[in-house]
């Protein structure tokens, strides 16, 4: 294979397999995927990396760009096109994951802008931290885009963006540790908008979790956590996100409604225990329809806050809360019918060991 990295103006040819493999996930949207494309291919590295695009959508729309871009790279960058009829991101970067060459994974969305600095940030810091398997980075929003007043740090998931700060952090089962030598607890996620992580190790651990159509970057991140495994946060591994048809408050709370159905598939809530410790859910504690008591109470307490605030014309504030709520909500509903049929599962077992004695 020849294997082609760009750096300053002129062309590194290597042979062999490449150092990075990107994986491209992408669902009928080609305007925003040519620029996407296109800032993969300004790049700025030393090393060779290759290119999958994996269509998840109809592939007469997607195909021939990705095409055109093979015949544009042919002599710079490898190009793969892939398809994929099972939909869902998972599907997509799993197939990803199963053609890629490279001993690195980069993941980006399909309408995004890619720092020119990214692949070199990712590989940089790979080879600086060799006991880190996966990396994140900031995810912002796309030069010109506008957000509303309301929209923060603590709702900006459903803009698919994301901010820890400007201090390189180490995220692991035993806390989160800060290059300034700062300690702390707390949930964190990485996101798939932005996304790196060690080949080997993404297989050993079984890749994406297919069955989530959303939330599957923050349920990678919880089982490369529990498994022991070290996560780092970059500050300098920038995407751009495009936000504009996203932001409504329509957006926002149907983001929140699937992502409490999604994390309940993983217990994401019953994970933390007061301290901000992540560990397995802890089967001594109290639960109502199989859902721990406390996520009750913080279900009631944001609704409280959502109260609280609206009464004192804190709208932003209110709103947040509001968010926070809906998640739960759904949360303990998408809990409840999982724990109703594992019981009417067992049941049914139970039922046939007995007939099966008699």
């Amino acid at each position: 294979m020849l294997a082609v990295g760009y750096k300053g103006g002129y062309m590194e040819i290597g042979v062999g397999n490449p150092a990075v493999s990107v994986v491209l996930p992408t669902c009928n949207r080609p305007q925003t995927l040519r620029g996407t494309m296109e800032s993969l291919g300004r790049q700025s590295v030393d090393f060779s990396f290759e290119i999958l695009v994996v269509d998840n959508g109809d592939p007469t729309i997607t195909r021939p760009l990705v095409e055109s871009f093979e015949q544009e790279y042919r002599n710079r960058i490898p190009v793969s096109y892939l398809y994929e009829a099972r939909k869902g991101s998972s599907y997509a970067r799993n197939k990803g994951l199963e053609n890629a060459k490279g001993t690195i994974l980069a993941f980006c969305d399909d309408d995004e802008l890619i720092d020119p600095r990214w692949l070199s940030v990712i590989k940089r810091n790979f080879d600086a931290y060799p006991d880190v398997v996966a990396l994140t980075g900031k995810v912002v929003p796309i030069d010109g885009s506008v957000l509303p007043q309301w929209v923060n740090k603590d709702v900006q998931g459903a803009l698919g963006l994301l901010n820890h700060g400007d201090e390189g952090i180490v995220f692991s089962k035993t806390g989160t540790v800060y290059d300034s030598g700062k300690q702390d607890h707390g949930s964190f996620t990485m996101i798939g908008a932005n996304m790196a992580a060690r080949t080997d190790v993404l297989k050993e651990i079984g890749g994406f979790d297919v069955r989530c159509l959303r939330s599957q970057d923050r349920e990678l991140t919880v089982r490369l956590i529990l498994a022991g495994k070290k996560i780092r946060y970059v500050p300098d591994m920038v995407t751009s996100h495009i936000c504009d048809n996203r932001t409504v408050k329509s957006h926002f709370r149907k983001w929140s409604r699937m992502e409490g159905q999604y994390r309940a598939l993983y217990q994401y809530f019953e994970l933390f225990t007061r301290q901000g410790d992540i560990g397995p859910p802890n089967k001594e504690v109290p639960r109502i329809l199989g859902v721990s008591r406390f996520v009750y109470r913080q279900f009631l307490e944001q609704v409280w806050m959502c109260v609280k605030y609206n009464v004192k014309l804190r709208r932003d504030q209110a709103f947040v809360h509001e968010n926070r709520a809906i998640m739960l909500l759904h949360y303990i509903f998408s809990s409840q019918r999982i724990h109703a049929k594992k019981t009417t599962d067992q049941s049914s077992r139970n039922i046939s060991l007995k007939r099966g004695q008699l």
